[in-house]
């Protein structure tokens, strides 16, 4: 008969590494969601803008309301990426709501004329181009200082380096 270390009680070697390799798995399918997620961040964005806000506007009846929640996707694109990509994440907004509001006009206009709706929406979507592209200007300088104060900091570690050796 063979014993093994089941039978005298102790934990095997076999049953401590499968439980270190449920933790490890799930590290790596963490790191690579989070590597896809990285690697596509511009795709997913628009798909899932695309999916949310269409469902919004396909079954909200206050869509005039919603409309201020296109702003949240636009300063996401606007921080995560620069501000052409958040300009034209806006502009895909506003032509996502025209393209309701064309359809349906009557769905969007329950509380004001056809005019005032197309008014509504081209002050609604210029305020929305504006806020990607100041988002994502603002993003840019910020990355560009840090970028700076970085090189300074390497600059000074250099020169500290060099100092210490000449003493």
């Amino acid at each position: 008969m063979v014993r093994t270390a089941m039978d005298s009680g102790k934990p095997s070697d076999l049953d401590a590494s499968s439980a270190d390799v449920r933790p490890r798995l799930s590290e790596v399918v963490v790191r690579g969601w989070r590597s896809i997620a990285k690697d596509h961040f511009e795709g997913l964005f628009v798909i899932c803008t695309l999916l949310v806000l269409g469902v919004i506007l396909r079954f909200v009846d206050q869509k005039i309301s919603l409309l201020d929640l296109y702003f949240i996707p636009v300063l996401v694109a606007g921080v995560f990426m620069d501000a052409r990509r958040a300009v034209l994440g806006a502009i895909l907004a506003v032509a996502w709501v025209s393209f309701f509001a064309v359809i349906e006009p009557e769905s969007f206009s329950q509380e004001m004329g056809g005019r005032g709706l197309y008014l509504h929406l081209l002050s609604w979507g210029s305020l929305l181009i504006l806020t990607g592209a100041i988002v994502g200007r603002m993003t840019e300088r910020v990355q560009e200082r840090y970028r700076k104060a970085a090189e300074a900091l390497g600059e000074t570690s250099r020169l500290r380096e060099d100092l210490a050796k000449a003493n």
